[in-house]
């Protein structure tokens, strides 16, 4: 394979890496203006060829990677399209695909829109790593062949999706999240008490909630401005959510505040009973656990003894210095079932 990156921040770094992991006899170009990350990369092996800004003369690729903010995406591809081979695949990672994908096929430019659903509150190409990908969905606005392949590649399960159901879709699962978590925190702020009672109370629960408000402001300034008609949108929503239930609590409604709770609990439970219609890749458990010496490794040896396989483990403490909740991932629904009833077995409460 050859690919050429713009862009060799945590997104562009990642694919570079992963890319390099699993076809090491590609090669990848990266275009970025910060010298020194060129010279990381290059060092690290992740890249051959690196360069400040475009070369007229640095064309031969297959496929082109435009990993660059929301507002920049167009006019890089629009600028260097011209001096490629009129095959070339020219992709993005956008989480933002209306316009941007409208301009580009109407320019007649060889585009499929990729939008690859991982992420972390780290930034550039320091922050990556070659697994971020690993049962990531990877959204594409076509079904090509050849971007098919590329997110396989990631690790990733390639989802096909048209643009405008893309951004009404990632502006209510990512896009007005992120604003609502940083509502949240600045809602905290708000309420400091002088001697910062607040912040030492605020115990992983909240942390959990508003983790992703760490994520930087100039990339989610621009995301929400390029969704801006469909993030709009989705906050009149939630604020009819949030002004009913007012009313309801206002009313001491017991019953409409029951129903309000158990709607979402009932939904947010379907998302792991239910996932195995599109990505049957792992199932959520959620345990109680005492901070003890040993817990994560009697439960792993539960497990392990019955054969189940174990995605992933992390720690999500919601009550500080007492212990707090094990999330665990299990990679089928027959585990994730045979699991539960096991950890219940040996006397372990599931959240």
């Amino acid at each position: 394979m050859k690919l050429m990156i713009v862009g060799l921040g945590l997104i562009g770094g990642s694919i570079a890496k992963k890319i390099k992991e699993v076809m090491p006899d590609s090669t990848i170009c990266a275009i970025d203006p910060n010298e020194k990350t060129l010279q990381k990369a290059l060092l690290d092996n992740v890249i051959d060829i690196g360069y400040p800004a475009f070369s007229k003369e640095e064309t031969d690729y297959e496929i082109v990677l435009v990993a660059v903010p929301p507002q920049l995406v167009v006019s890089t591809i629009l600028n260097m399209a011209p001096y490629f081979p009129k095959e070339t695949l020219f992709t993005d990672v956008c989480s933002v695909k209306g316009n941007l994908h409208n301009t580009l096929k109407q320019s007649g430019i060889h585009y499929v829109g990729g939008h690859p659903m991982a992420g972390t509150e780290q930034k550039g190409y320091d922050g990556s790593y070659a697994h971020l990908f690993e049962n990531a969905y990877y959204i594409l606005t076509e079904n090509d062949p050849t971007m098919m392949r590329f997110a396989e590649l990631l690790g990733a399960t390639p989802i096909v999706m048209d643009a405008k159901t893309h951004d009404k879709t990632v502006g209510a699962i990512s896009h007005v999240p992120h604003v609502i978590s940083a509502a949240l925190v600045n809602l905290a702020n708000m309420n400091e008490t002088e001697d910062k009672k607040l912040t030492k109370v605020a115990a992983g629960g909240f942390r959990d909630i508003t983790r992703i408000s760490s994520s930087s402001e100039e990339l989610w300034q621009s995301i929400v401005t390029e969704n801006k008609t469909e993030v709009l949108s989705l906050l009149s929503q939630y604020e009819a959510i949030l002004t009913n239930f007012k009313t309801t609590l206002e009313k001491d409604d017991r019953k409409g505040l029951q129903a309000f709770f158990r709607s979402a609990r009932e939904f947010r439970q379907n998302l792991e009973e239910n996932r195995d219609e599109l990505q049957p890749r792992y199932f959520d458990i959620y345990i109680s656990v005492k901070d003890r010496v040993g817990v994560i490794r009697d439960i792993a040896q539960i497990l392990t003894d019955r054969s189940i396989s174990i995605k992933n483990i992390g720690v999500l403490k919601s009550r500080e210095h007492i212990g707090g909740t094990l999330q665990l991932s299990v990679y089928s629904k027959e585990d994730y079932l045979r699991a539960i009833q096991l950890l219940k077995e040996n006397g372990f409460d599931i959240c």
